[in-house]
């Protein structure tokens, strides 16, 4: 958390930022998914939301996947 806060601080590198602010929104998304998820087992309701929260995770999880790579080279 303290090397996120960091990286707007300090001015690091556009890459960095990047992966620290879709690594946010990656959090943000198991919120959601878990929020909507209990929504549509227990009434099944809310199944839009959670398909369109689950295409927004897949692509946020994928860019902090591969922007972790970039960060290590």
């Amino acid at each position: 958390v303290e090397q996120g806060i960091e990286a707007f601080s300090s001015g690091e590198s556009f890459l960095f930022q990047l992966h620290v602010t879709v690594s946010l929104l990656c959090i943000v998304g198991y919120v959601i998914a878990v929020h909507t998820g209990r929504k549509l087992f227990r009434h099944g309701i809310g199944r839009r939301l959670h398909r369109v929260n689950a295409r927004v995770f897949i692509c946020t999880r994928l860019i902090s996947y591969v922007t972790s790579f970039w960060m290590m080279g």
